[in-house]
């Protein structure tokens, strides 16, 4: 009968010890002090932040440093929403479905400080070519095996997003990066993220309306097409969060992921943007959303 059975559950209120999993929350201060030397010196750098940083809660201490150092800042898939996408100095996503901008500059940086982020296929693409420019590499990360796995690291720091960030804005001080960011705006300039006019109503249409519409909201995503489409182009901001599969990218997560969200933020607008086929995959989940009075916005594109 323990199938059937019922159990009272309370969440351990005592600090959970996992003996296998004893993170360096720390980062050693010679490392950081040697990584905020480097930032310094440099003549083109870059922050290039993930969801580390999300995961850590770092997103205001991150957005502190870049605005401190004057630095440029581009964000993975997973770490959309941890910088405001409005700010002159975020250059949008980078990596294969990534800015023009994003991606010259990543190539054409003399310093690259990498928080919380892994150097994936999707960012790096070929591993040999990456470091076809010199460039020095500092990364934070609190999983000592992403360091150094993809691509070298010059200066390792182990440690949470958090703590490093702020250890290093103790140190930090603003960057001569006035020239470096006049040549991204040209790059900018040169190949704007934009899509061609059409007669019927294109994708680009439908998100604007959604920037115009919300101030505040929550948009989750299922995987495909539409995905990369919001990541390119929806305001992410304090008010306006982004839930997204990105990670495994699993087909058909929009739906329950929106009734999630709904459920967790009952007084905030939810927005699910799913294409035709994601949307079928898990679109017995509309029963749950009907018992449940869950008055989610489901936004299906027929891509």
């Amino acid at each position: 009968d323990v199938t059937q059975a019922m159990a009272k559950f309370s969440y351990p209120q005592e600090d959970i010890f996992i003996r296998s999993y004893q993170p360096v929350v720390q980062g050693q201060i010679g490392q950081i002090k040697k990584a905020v030397q480097m930032l310094a010196s440099a003549k083109r750098p870059i922050v290039y932040f993930g969801g580390g940083v999300v995961l850590g809660n770092a997103s205001d201490e991150l957005t502190q440093f870049v605005r401190m150092t004057g630095v440029p800042c581009t964000g993975t898939l997973m770490g959309l929403g941890a910088y405001p996408s409005s700010d002159r100095q975020f250059l949008g996503m980078l990596g294969m479905h990534g800015t023009y901008e994003a991606n010259l500059a990543m190539q054409n940086a003399d310093v690259v400080l990498a928080i919380g982020a892994r150097f994936d296929d999707r960012v790096v693409s070929v591993p040999s070519k990456f470091l076809d420019k010199p460039k020095k590499i500092i990364h934070i990360d609190i999983d000592t095996a992403s360091i150094s796995r993809n691509i070298h690291v010059d200066v390792p720091i182990v440690a949470d997003a958090k703590e490093a960030i702020t250890k290093m804005a103790e140190y930090v001080e603003k960057c001569n990066t006035g020239k470096w960011l006049s040549t991204i705006d040209a790059w900018k300039s040169e190949h704007p993220l934009t899509m061609k006019k059409r007669q019927l109503m294109s994708p680009l249409d439908i998100i604007n309306e959604i920037n115009r519409q919300y101030d505040e909201a929550i948009l989750v995503t299922d995987v495909g097409q539409h995905q990369m489409l919001v990541s390119q182009y929806a305001a992410i901001t304090e008010k306006k969060k982004l839930i997204m599969s990105g990670g495994l990218g699993t087909m058909g997560y929009g739906l329950p992921g929106a009734i999630g969200a709904k459920i967790g933020n009952p007084d905030t607008p939810v927005i699910m943007v799913s294409g035709d086929g994601g949307m079928q995959m898990n679109i017995q989940e509309l029963a749950t959303a009907v018992l449940e009075e869950l008055p989610i916005v489901c936004c299906i594109f027929n891509n």
